[in-house]
């Protein structure tokens, strides 16, 4: 089964390139997409209007419902329950429920995307050995165990080779 990589379909969907677009930058179907986009919560272009167009300054609608996610998250915050909500809204229980559950995965998408990886963390310093310090173990593990490296590295210690190359087959048992 092939990775499709969520970040990048995220934010070629947020730099509004169309479907055909992404799914060749992903190397997946438009389906593919669609469903990768779904499973995120990511709204759908077709059905959410752009903020300039929603009155009340750019909280968007989706075209089809009576329920913002403004309307949800002060419900919400006022705890007002699932049931209450629907009835002061005049829409089904269902409705409330399933717009709640996309706002949460819009939310959940949004926050996959702001942690995305920017570099990838550096490895924690090798740990000392016996009685070798820890930077002579970063220095071996450094040389890959090539002989002219380890070589030059014992005569920079004071050390035979022999010795040398064994502490490498130690730092590198242990890593």
């Amino acid at each position: 089964m092939k990775q499709i990589d969520d970040v990048l379909i995220l934010r070629l969907h947020r730099a509004k390139m169309p479907i055909e677009q992404i799914a060749r930058a992903a190397g997946c179907s438009r389906m593919t997409v669609y469903k990768r986009l779904d499973s995120l919560g990511a709204p759908r272009r077709r059905n959410v209007m752009e903020p300039a167009d929603v009155p009340g300054g750019g909280v968007r609608v989706a075209h089809n419902l009576k329920v913002s996610d403004a309307d949800l998250v002060a419900a919400t915050a006022a705890g007002e329950t699932t049931s209450e909500t629907a009835a002061r809204l005049g829409v089904n229980v269902k409705t409330i429920r399933n717009r709640q559950l996309a706002l949460s995965r819009r939310r959940a998408a949004a926050a996959k995307l702001d942690r995305a990886p920017q570099e990838p963390p550096s490895p924690p310093p090798p740990p000392s050995i016996g009685n070798i310090p820890a930077a002579r173990v970063a220095a071996l593990v450094e040389t890959g165990g090539r002989y002219r490296e380890l070589a030059a590295l014992a005569e920079r210690w004071g050390e035979s080779t022999t010795r040398v190359q064994s502490w490498y087959h130690r730092a590198r048992a242990a890593a």
